[in-house]
């Protein structure tokens, strides 16, 4: 048979398959929806300025419907706290996305920290996006790890998101933020590197009384929360949370926390939360108004509610 001859009659076979398919009940194969061609951001903004931003504005909905090819029934503000921003969409068809920014460490130090885990890193691949990113797929879930301008961003994709989506959604954001700030205190130097050592004394309440240390954290396995703010950072945490019961001590949560930060030897006006069960278990959650004050070179710390009944101390190193 001549090449034109077997070209025509694998075209006819190619039109005639879809007849056949549909004669005989078998379903056609449903195409996977490719992301929209839009232009990228006009403005940037600066994720710590939407804090009290109820209007979930991380990604315009009209962004979000081109880049994914759905439409949105609802979006929320992610229930976090001064750490991070988030925004949860609800699309159609049961898919939804959920998109962090992280506020209390640098983008690389965010990035460096989760990476450490093998969970994380095991299961993601490389991919160009970004200062560095990778991407994490299971099943009809996806999630990204990015950090864009300096930002450590999460998007985590539920329902049946494309692969081709998510990346072009982080494509966007990418040009979305103005670069992380770089500015430290002059009397303190940044930390460079992931958390090498974390010291969480609390002397009072006498219920509450423990020392709790990062190999402690360390040693409760993958789910726990370690973080410790210096004065160059743009908001103010020192935090632990571990599953209750896995740790030495009873308390199994510890945040104290700000919307912005001071530098060394200047009272910080913060909040002081205490647990000893999970985040969600409020009767065994304790929270006080206060101040924390920088010590040293801005790697400690003293806390201390204003009614008398919570004081302690804090330190941390980090890795150079």
């Amino acid at each position: 048979m001549s090449r034109v001859h077997l070209t025509f009659a694998l075209l006819i076979l190619a039109l005639a398959l879809p007849a056949c398919s549909s004669e005989s009940g078998a379903p056609a194969q449903e195409s996977k929806p490719t992301p929209a061609s839009v232009a990228p951001p006009t403005t940037q903004i600066n994720p710590a300025e939407l804090r009290s931003d109820a209007r979930c504005t991380i990604v315009p909905q009209e962004v979000l419907t081109a880049l994914l090819g759905n439409s949105i029934n609802d979006m929320y503000v992610l229930p976090t706290d001064v750490a991070e921003i988030g925004c949860n969409y609800e699309f159609a068809g049961g898919k939804s996305l959920k998109v962090r920014v992280e506020l209390a460490r640098s983008g690389q130090q965010a990035f460096s920290d989760i990476m450490q885990y093998q969970e994380v890193s095991q299961g993601s691949e490389d991919v160009s996006l970004g200062d560095v990113a990778r991407i994490q797929e299971t099943q009809q879930d996806i999630r990204l790890y990015a950090v864009l301008n300096g930002w450590y961003v999460t998007v985590e994709a539920y329902g049946g998101f494309t692969r081709e989506q998510v990346l072009a959604l982080g494509q966007w954001l990418s040009a979305r933020f103005v670069p992380y700030p770089q500015t430290a205190s002059p009397t303190a130097a940044p930390p460079t590197g992931a958390m090498s050592d974390m010291r969480v004394t609390i002397e009072h309440p006498a219920q509450f009384a423990s020392v709790t240390t990062l190999q402690d954290l360390e040693g409760t396995g993958f789910l726990y929360e370690a973080i410790c703010s210096d004065p160059g950072k743009i908001v103010f945490r020192v935090s632990f949370a571990s599953m209750p019961g896995k740790l030495p001590t009873p308390v199994s949560l510890f945040v104290i926390s700000a919307g912005q930060n001071a530098p060394v030897g200047t009272p910080l006006p913060v909040d002081i939360t205490i647990g000893t069960g999970d985040a969600s278990d409020a009767d065994k959650t304790f929270t006080w108004k206060g101040r924390a004050t920088y010590t040293g070179d801005g790697l400690s710390g003293v806390f201390e509610s204003d009614d008398g009944q919570v004081k302690g101390s804090w330190s941390c190193a980090f890795q150079r």
